[in-house]
């Protein structure tokens, strides 16, 4: 373990930069503040996931490097090395409180702890005290647009082009019901706030693509998320560059995917990268991925998986992946599950023990957990102690993290049960929408609960 500046260091803010869909930027994907050019040509700092934020600014109207050499990158670097706290962090600190592993903590071993781990090997090549002295752009996290093959139902129009026209069909029907969809107050009883006004990312300007071409020979890693990455064609442009320019091999890639398309021309150009960690989002098992990650089917997504799985075992790609889950209610007895998928495939080089990232759903959403009965939430967390893995790292995540939210977030019974209410009636519409039926897929317990809720969908 290496001796990091302070008890706050990340190594993020002195080497990445993040560059959302919207326009701005970021030191990291879960930071909760970003940097733009504000309508009145000053740097302006946004909260990247206030739904009340109303500050105006231009998207892209800066550069990568203007965004990465800003005010507010500078202040967060000063204040880590200060030992203080970032507002932009407060995930992480979150975490840390809960004494959960946070982003900031994994980022540190991984880039810098783990380094010369042989397949792990995707870290920096540099050391701390020259990322102090010198922050320079190393790594990238590209999120180009919103296209997307899935409309997952924890989702949005911002990640998921998919949802722009089932969300006017949502609209429509709702109208139909006599819900004014003009009052945010009535659409609340439905769908939550990222669903109630369609949302179109600005077009990414070649000057910059142009300007990230021009970073890579600098670059030690590039992570892409979406949207899909391997549909979209910036990215896979920005792949063949990179393969024709002779870089590859200095740069490793995280790819946030839903693994949809593991196949043999996305795969050949991953082989000439330097490592390669795949987040593969899986949210459940059988019925429970079929329900949550419409419209594929999980029986599809394990033939994906043992694409990628081949490419491992030959050695032509090397790394490794994981699975990124998203918690909610719908999946709240499906965890154990997670740990068990590459066992079950007898996969050789999917290594996922352990490496199972957990997050939680925003509260805004009616899917979140809190809203299950207080009873159904302890039975879920007795389970999974009960069970042999229960001390697997994989499963002392789910427990802590599920524990830790029950402890840390209390809830009213008003609250409660009118977010019951939600989540039945976004369950009963989401049905309708898409001509099925949560009994056939969902876990027993989960059907039973929503079962007692009554709906406002006719």
């Amino acid at each position: 373990m290496k001796s990091y500046p302070s008890d706050t260091w990340c190594t993020y803010p002195f080497t990445a930069l993040v560059l959302h869909n919207g326009g701005s930027y970021g030191p990291c994907c879960s930071a909760n503040e970003a940097v733009a050019m504000g309508t009145d040509d000053k740097e302006v700092v946004l909260e990247m996931y206030n739904p009340n934020q109303k500050t105006e600014f231009k998207p892209y109207a800066m550069s990568a490097n203007q965004a990465f050499n800003s005010k507010f990158m500078k202040d967060i670097r000063q204040q880590m090395m200060d030992g203080k706290k970032p507002t932009a962090c407060q995930r992480c600190w979150l975490d840390e409180s809960n004494s959960i592993k946070s982003k900031r903590e994994g980022t540190n071993e991984f880039y810098l702890d783990s380094r010369g781990s042989g397949v792990h090997d995707g870290g920096f090549d540099y050391e701390v005290d020259e990322m102090i002295k010198k922050p320079l752009l190393r790594s990238l996290d590209l999120k180009f647009d919103n296209k997307c093959n899935l409309h997952c139902l924890m989702c949005s129009s911002g990640s998921s082009d998919m949802w722009v026209p089932l969300d006017k069909k949502i609209h429509n029907y709702l109208a139909l019901q006599n819900v004014n969809v003009n009052e945010e107050k009535d659409l609340d009883l439905y769908i939550d706030d990222s669903h109630r006004q369609q949302w179109v990312p600005e077009e990414f300007p070649e000057s910059l693509f142009e300007e990230i071409k021009s970073l890579v020979p600098q670059l030690q890693e590039i992570q892409c998320t979406g949207g899909e990455p391997f549909i979209n064609v910036r990215f896979i442009e920005l792949l063949k560059y990179i393969i024709d320019t002779g870089h590859a091999n200095h740069i490793s890639l995280e790819i946030t995917t839903n693994g949809t398309k593991f196949i043999t021309e996305v795969m050949e150009l991953l082989t000439h990268f330097r490592h390669i960690r795949f987040l593969i989002s899986i949210d459940g098992t059988k019925g429970t991925y079929d329900y949550i990650r419409a419209p594929y089917r999980y029986d599809l997504l394990l033939k994906r998986l043992k694409t990628l799985d081949e490419y491992f075992v030959s050695g032509k790609i090397r790394g490794w992946a994981e699975i990124s889950a998203v918690a909610m209610s719908y999946n709240m007895f499906d965890y154990q599950n997670l740990s068990t998928i590459i066992e079950d495939m007898e996969y050789e080089h999917f290594e996922v023990e352990g490496n199972v990232n957990f997050f939680m759903h925003n509260m805004d959403n009616p899917l979140h957990i809190k809203w299950l009965p207080d009873e159904l939430i302890s039975e879920a967390i007795d389970y999974y102690k009960s069970l042999p893995s229960a001390q697997d790292l994989h499963m002392k995540l789910v427990i802590s993290q599920f524990e830790g939210y029950v402890k840390n977030n209390p809830v009213d019974k008003e609250t409660k049960l009118y977010n019951q209410r939600r989540m039945k009636n976004y369950t009963v519409l989401m049905d309708k929408m898409l001509n099925r039926d949560y009994h056939d897929y969902l876990d027993s317990r989960i059907c039973k609960f929503l079962d007692t809720i009554d709906t406002d969908v006719k």
